[in-house]
């Protein structure tokens, strides 16, 4: 009779939510902080509780024990079931699932859609399985969140050397000193035309106003990305698993601002309402983001958003590799 051995499992993933290891009381040794887009590399999966692991990307930490998938899954499952209703708790210290509830009937009803362990595993963010892939493209770029207009503009305007701007389409008709195809205006094309190459899958993003359409292609991305720049996208949070869809992954980042640089040019009440809103996209989009980012003021979190384009914008990034977790 032969004796088995059983192999070390190891893995990549991307961390979908915020870890402190100062914070976990249960940890038996050493454990391993973390942020939401962290690329772990897990040594050893074989325990069911705790895995052995290390940061990929960009980390001076060392080693140490993360909870697994398993552990993260069933702590928030209990949380989940001890909330009350006049309270707002956060997931995993990072989104937010029941931040849109404005009443306890809202609170009432989506509490109700959770009670089964299923319906809950949706909500939950742990990791996500991730490979080093090689691409041929530059990837671009979509920021998520307050503040992100500003951003966006700054990006283009202070390094057009690394970031640039693609063309949309849209079916109404060109106005004074338009020019089909020309940076700042649109392709103007015909409405049966643009359905088309909708149906053919040749846009990512496509709204109608006014009656008329008004849509972004893939091609039109490529364009710019053949230039060697990351195109800077303008665009709902929708857009990134479309885009995904079409094998192209954007560096996609969420601002999480402080209250202190919103309250310097807005309301209270205004700042509230714009945290709010900014929430309930990273809820819905969680597990889409490459990193999220935050500061004490827009310098801070331009800092940061450009750092995470350095570490996201090789040739080789850590993409999702459709594994499932052990």
């Amino acid at each position: 009779m032969s004796i088995q051995t059983v192999a070390k499992k190891t893995l990549f993933v991307k961390a979908l939510f915020d870890y402190d290891a100062t914070l976990d009381s249960g940890l038996p040794s050493k454990g391993l902080s973390f942020k939401y887009g962290d690329i772990i590399h897990v040594t050893n999966a074989t325990d069911p509780e705790w895995w052995q692991a290390q940061i990929v990307v960009n980390s001076s930490d060392g080693s140490g024990i993360i909870p697994s998938k398993h552990r993260v899954m069933r702590k928030e499952r209990k949380r989940i079931n001890q909330v009350k209703f006049n309270s707002t708790p956060k997931s995993l210290e990072f989104f937010s699932i029941y931040e849109e509830c404005q009443s306890q009937k809202e609170a009432q009803e989506t509490t109700k859609s959770l009670n089964s362990t299923d319906q809950q595993d949706e909500w939950i963010l742990s990791y996500e399985p991730v490979t080093q892939q090689k691409i041929d493209y530059v990837r671009p770029i979509v920021i998520l969140g307050p503040m992100k207009d500003r951003i966006l503009e700054d990006l283009i305007q202070d390094q057009p050397q690394k970031f640039g701007v693609c063309i949309p389409h849209t079916t109404r008709a060109p106005r004074a000193n338009e020019v089909h195809g020309a940076l700042g205006s649109y392709y103007f094309i015909a409405m049966e035309e643009m359905k088309r190459q909708k149906d053919l899958g040749l846009f990512f993003e496509v709204g109608i106003h006014n009656e008329n359409l008004y849509g972004t292609s893939i091609n039109s991305v490529k364009a710019v990305s053949s230039k060697g720049l990351h195109c800077v996208l303008d665009v709902r949070g929708d857009a990134i698993p479309e885009l995904q869809k079409k094998s192209i992954y954007p560096i996609a980042i969420y601002i999480k601002p402080k209250l202190s640089e919103l309250n310097k040019r807005l309301t209270h009440d205004a700042c509230i309402k714009i945290i709010q809103q900014g929430e309930r996209v990273s809820a819905e989009f969680a597990d889409c983001f490459t990193a999220s980012v935050t500061g004490d003021t827009i310098e801070e979190i331009e800092e940061s958003v450009l750092h995470v384009i350095k570490l996201h914008g090789g040739s080789e990034p850590w993409l999702p590799s459709g594994e499932m977790i052990p």
